[in-house]
C-alpha cells in the first residue's frame, strides 16, 4: 500500500483528492499546517507528497524534498491550473507536466 502526504490544500481541492482516491489501495496522510511538512515526511515515511504549486514557499520546499529524500516521488499540483508537475524518485530534480484529471492524479500516484 502507498502512503500518500498531502502538503496544505483547501477543503474543496482535499476532498476532490479524497474522491478520485476512493478505492484505491493508498494510505492518505494530511499535512497539519502548523507543523514542519518535513518532520511529518520524516514521521510518516511516505512513498509520495503531494504540495499545492501556488502556495508561497513550494518552489523552495520541492527543491529541499528532492534534494534531502531522493526516494520519495514529488508531486506538485496547480490549484489554478489543470496541471501537475511529477518529480520522480531518484531523478535528483528532473520533472515532467501531466494534466491535472482524476486518471492521471491516480497514475502517478498510484506508480
Amino acid at each position: 500500500m502507498r502512503r500518500i502526504l498531502f502538503g496544505a490544500f483547501g477543503g474543496v481541492v482535499r476532498a476532490g483528492f479524497d474522491e478520485v482516491l476512493r478505492d484505491q489501495r493508498v494510505e492518505v496522510l494530511r499535512s497539519d499546517e502548523s507543523n514542519n511538512l518535513v518532520e511529518e515526511l520524516l514521521d510518516g515515511l511516505p512513498d509520495v507528497v503531494v504540495l499545492d504549486l501556488e502556495r508561497d514557499g513550494t518552489a523552495e520546499l520541492t527543491e529541499r524534498l528532492v534534494r534531502e529524500f531522493p526516494g520519495v516521488k514529488v508531486v506538485v499540483c496547480s490549484s489554478l491550473r489543470p496541471l501537475m508537475r511529477v518529480y520522480p524518485p531518484f531523478h535528483y530534480g528532473e520533472s515532467y507536466e501531466v494534466p491535472l484529471d482524476p486518471d492521471a492524479i491516480r497514475s502517478v500516484l498510484r506508480g
